[in-house]
């Protein structure tokens, strides 16, 4: 971690030399309160909520990559963008569970199947009538 031994040691002729303008304040508050492209009042974009044409995208892949062989792609896709598609799929159960749950009055009972027991993740919303 700390190959150099420097972390946890003291030095004081380097602190007798930090100034006491340092750190300069407008620079602390750059860090702390970055400028984004939400920094003046924007939004988010919308993003559809599809999912992702997997096969599609394959094709793309074949067609422009040379490492879009059958054997080189499941690993790209597994690693780049699976987690991506499981989180969309995540997000429309979870607008769905919302929509549901705004429009009938029940209680909601959600159960997961972890996802190395099954290729589908699955939401499951029981209305319970009051």
């Amino acid at each position: 971690m700390d190959p150099q031994g420097l972390i946890g040691r003291r030095n004081p002729a380097c602190a007798e030399n930090v100034t006491d303008t340092f750190p300069d304040p407008d620079i602390v508050h750059s860090y702390l309160s970055p400028l984004t492209s939400l920094s003046c009042g924007k939004t988010l974009p919308l993003v559809n909520g599809r999912i992702p044409d997997l096969a599609r995208i394959g094709e793309l892949c074949e067609r422009y990559f040379e490492w879009a062989t059958p054997a080189g792609i499941l690993p790209k896709f597994h690693k780049h963008v699976w987690p991506g598609v499981v989180l969309r799929m995540i997000r429309e159960d979870i607008l769905k569970a919302d929509a549901l749950l705004n429009s009938v009055d029940c209680l909601a009972q959600v159960s997961w199947i972890p996802l190395h027991c099954s290729s589908n993740l699955m939401l499951n919303i029981h209305a319970v009538e009051h």
